[in-house]
């Protein structure tokens, strides 16, 4: 009896020691897994060098970053339109002694983890911050696609409230609360993404940058704030009559090859009403094919009706099985984070494809025509002046 009483009193005593000793060594594996994570489960993380690198800040067009009352950010869309930099200037600073002086923290193939790394190594910003970017979510490897699933539970975590409020407060809880995965570093500089991916990759790797983006962004909106500095957001813009890159295997077959074939010689031949409704078929049967959406828009701007053209056109960008430029995503994700936190907008896509039809608006695949170009910078510079009450 004395036997089994000391058994029971050591299982009672030895047991809870077991289960604290095995979480506590289960946690701090989690712990030592998860060092480069954050309170987002970022699936990146840049080396101190490469921060330091990356938030060094030259005087530019004999500008120092300190000196600007305005910080224009982005990529190449931001570049091509900064062109038109003076006037915009022009624009906003009418009837002002001094002018505005603009700093461009603007960086080719460069996507928004990289400028929020940079931003947040920028002690104060401007007066005004203008953002522009949305075209090169694609160029650069930030995971590995083997990591989908971890990722992506990774992420439910993040938008779960209960749990993002334990990271708020105790933010070292961030390393136990999400799962390990393999992280990439990443350095100063670029390095396209070449690693070959079936389509169904494609789309995952698309789901998850679209996710990041929209993450990256409200992390922008915040830290603007935070910074005291007005932000505004922009649109890309999107050359409506370009073909997709490609069409997703899982959303083609023979069918719609043959479809599409007829279509393209109905088009040829001018029977657009024909073409039209084979389109319309098209749409119905491969309602994930680019190309059914590409065609449906053309033959609808064929017949006049610009508006349904523009919406279908739209869409096709959408279901294109690579990300490599902007599309309807990437500027819906934009407008959705203007409104939710009542950031002023400037819709510079629809602004340059409200003439959609009406005359040549791309002078290549990406690159809006100079008329437009300096049109929306002078557009833009009234908008600002009046928004900032100048």
């Amino acid at each position: 009896m004395r036997r089994v009483k000391k058994a029971i009193i050591f299982i009672i005593v030895v047991t809870p020691l077991l289960v604290a000793t095995f979480f506590g060594l289960k946690a701090r594996s989690l712990y030592k897994k998860n060092q480069h994570l954050g309170s987002t489960p970022l699936p990146y993380y840049f080396g101190e060098q490469a921060k330091r690198h990356m938030g060094l800040f030259s005087p530019i067009d004999g500008t120092a970053i300190e000196e600007a009352n305005l910080l224009f950010i982005g990529g190449k869309d931001a570049i091509s339109f900064l062109r038109y930099k003076k006037t915009l200037q022009k624009g906003i600073s009418l009837d002002l002694t001094n002018p505005m002086k603009i700093y461009p923290l603007v960086h080719s193939d460069e996507n928004i983890h990289r400028l929020m790394t940079r931003l947040n190594e920028l002690v104060s910003w401007p007066k005004i911050t203008i953002f522009l970017g949305g075209e090169s979510e694609g160029h650069e490897k930030i995971f590995e696609i083997e990591e989908y699933d971890k990722i992506l539970n990774n992420l439910k975590r993040f938008a779960n409230v209960k749990l993002q409020t334990v990271i708020d407060l105790f933010p070292f809880t961030a390393r136990l609360i999400y799962r390990p995965f393999t992280q990439i570093k990443l350095d100063e500089t670029v390095k396209k993404d070449k690693q070959p991916y079936f389509d169904f990759e494609h789309q995952k790797l698309m789901e998850l940058k679209y996710k990041f983006f929209e993450i990256q962004l409200e992390s922008l909106v915040r830290l603007s704030r935070v910074k005291k500095s007005h932000l505004i957001l922009m649109t890309s813009p999107i050359n409506l009559r370009v073909l997709p890159k490609r069409v997703c295997s899982n959303s083609k077959n023979q069918e719609s090859a043959q479809l599409h074939k007829k279509i393209f010689l109905l088009l040829k031949h001018e029977s657009y009403k024909e073409a039209f409704t084979e389109s319309k078929k098209a749409v119905e049967k491969f309602e994930g094919n680019a190309l059914s959406h590409y065609l449906k828009g053309i033959t609808l701007s064929k017949l006049g009706r610009t508006e349904e053209a523009i919406e279908a056109l739209l869409a096709s960008t959408a279901f294109d099985c690579r990300l490599w430029r902007s599309n309807l995503v990437t500027n819906s994700i934009i407008r959705k984070i203007s409104r939710k936190f009542s950031v002023p907008l400037f819709d510079y896509e629809e602004f340059i494809n409200s003439d959609f039809g009406k005359n040549t608006l791309f002078q290549d695949k990406v690159t809006p025509q100079d008329f437009y170009t300096e049109k929306a910078a002078r557009a833009l510079g009234l908008r600002l002046k009046n928004l900032l009450q100048l």
